[in-house]
């Protein structure tokens, strides 16, 4: 069909009342811009434009908004609908600034070098683990220190390691949620006595649990 269509053309050959492809070609056609593709003005500052609408005032506009009648003020997700305000966690606070209701020497002693909670020693957290099932609220810092012998910056990683091993044992011994326990190292930043004697090195290598409030929700 293609092949006889261009013949049809080289020999001049028309269908009658039918214009030629090669003179239509040759014609020029005008079109009014009103009619084909119009131009629609839009003020994108406009409240009322679609791009910029946020009925609810929530930062979503209504085109991506899934809840566009959300409380004012409240809290809500990219999809514009009320969230969760999130559970207060102990990792948002720290010993300096949070509000201690209690405290503890956890009587827990590692080998040398170690980070590993002895079985012997895992049963000296009943005292903590009594303490937070005492109040829904709290939560706990668990704190490792090191003695003052020995490399610092090997210390405090020393020290965070110890921590959060206690910390694990905590979640895992007895059910307490992970958002209500935080660990920290503080190496040899805080030494109970400031001497490298044994007698001084024994008491600053520890690890101490501090019992906190945590804010409610309600």
């Amino acid at each position: 069909m293609a092949a006889s269509g261009s013949l049809a053309q080289t020999l001049g050959i028309t269908k009658e009342g039918v214009p030629d492809v090669l003179d239509m070609a040759e014609e020029k056609i005008s079109y009014d811009p009103n009619y084909v593709c119009p131009v629609v003005r839009t003020n994108f500052e406009d409240e009322r434009n679609i791009l910029k609408r946020d009925s609810d005032g929530d930062g979503i506009v209504d085109l991506w908004d899934d809840c566009v009648d959300s409380t004012p003020g409240a809290m809500v997700d990219d999809f514009g609908c009320e969230a969760k305000e999130p559970e207060p966690s102990a990792a948002d606070f720290t010993l300096d600034d949070a509000q201690i209701i209690d405290s503890f020497k956890v009587n827990i002693e590692f080998t040398s070098n170690s980070t590993d909670v002895l079985p012997e020693y895992e049963n000296n957290l009943q005292d903590v683990i009594d303490a937070l099932n005492a109040n829904p609220n709290s939560g706990v810092i668990i704190h490792g220190h090191a003695s003052l012998d020995g490399d610092a910056a090997y210390n405090q990683r020393l020290s965070e390691r110890r921590a959060k091993a206690v910390a694990s044992l905590l979640m895992t011994k007895a059910d307490i949620a992970p958002r209500r326990i935080t660990a920290v190292g503080y190496g040899e930043s805080r030494p109970l006595v400031n001497e490298e004697s044994e007698a001084a090195n024994a008491r600053n290598r520890r690890i101490e649990a501090a019992i906190i409030q945590l804010p409610s929700n309600e």
